[in-house]
């Protein structure tokens, strides 16, 4: 997904390995889902990230770009990214599409956050914006998250203490933009 208005999978990658995995896209056409108007501000980050295979939609033709994210969804996604950059392998298992292979895959490599709830309430749960940055601070390393923002977070205090310093390093690293003031806004829904 989408933060502010940096695509995750146009930020650049400073060593060999990591986020660079994803330079060469695999095959997403423009104008593939049917809910993302070429002309919006997302349309080039929504097709890095499909292209990629970071993200496949909703639908067969629809992306869903305002829907808010589930955490089956997230882990989905933070399990695609960790096994690209690591070349590790998320088994395919037949089970449902959140559990077994995504969720089973984050749990053996450590990304989950505490608050990850259990089994099938990944996907009735959203996600929100300080367990997102903590799940993906859990899946990228430093070096590929270079700081190109020095803004400071005015409700940095409000963001629980496990989620503090993966909310300070994605914000540095234009991940996550601040909204309503520059606000983290750490409860709100990703």
């Amino acid at each position: 997904y989408i933060y502010g208005r940096t695509p995750l999978a146009l930020l650049p990658a400073t060593v060999a390995g990591g986020l660079a995995a994803f330079q060469e896209p695999q095959g997403a056409q423009p104008g593939a889902f049917s809910d993302v108007p070429s002309s919006s501000w997302y349309a080039a980050g929504v097709r890095a990230v499909s292209s990629r295979g970071i993200m496949n939609g909703t639908g067969k033709t629809s992306f869903s770009p305002k829907q808010t994210v589930s955490w089956a969804q997230a882990v989905a996604i933070a399990a695609r990214i960790h096994a690209t950059c690591n070349d590790g392998e998320i088994a395919e298992t037949g089970g449902a599409w959140y559990g077994e292979p995504y969720v089973a895959y984050a749990s053996e490599a450590k990304l989950l956050p505490s608050t990850c709830p259990e089994r099938s309430a990944v996907t009735a749960k959203t996600i929100t914006r300080q367990e997102l940055a903590g799940l993906f601070a859990n899946v990228l390393r430093a070096e590929d998250l270079p700081a190109i923002n020095d803004q400071t977070i005015p409700d940095l205090n409000a963001v629980d203490a496990e989620f503090r310093e993966a909310v300070q390093r994605m914000y540095a690293a234009g991940v996550f933009t601040g909204k309503n003031g520059g606000n983290f806004d750490p409860n709100g829904s990703a």
